[in-house]
């Protein structure tokens, strides 16, 4: 287990270890949301995940789907 603290401003610095094993690097984007249990839970996000955004957002601007 790696442990983090968050500085004043509410920011965390991933551990390098971590970083290695999931491949994030500098500039990479990330989806921070709350599981089930309460807790935080980071991911890598894909190519998968920006092509879902700009299709929910194509969507969204054509009045077919709410961005929910």
């Amino acid at each position: 287990m790696n442990n983090a603290r968050l500085n004043e401003r509410g920011q965390i610095t991933i551990p390098k270890k971590i970083r290695e094993q999931t491949d994030i690097g500098p500039n990479d984007h990330v989806t921070i949301k709350v599981n089930d249990q309460g807790q935080i839970v980071i991911a890598k996000r894909d190519f998968f995940d920006d092509l879902n955004d700009l299709i929910r957002r194509d969507l969204v601007s054509e009045g077919v789907a709410s961005y929910e």
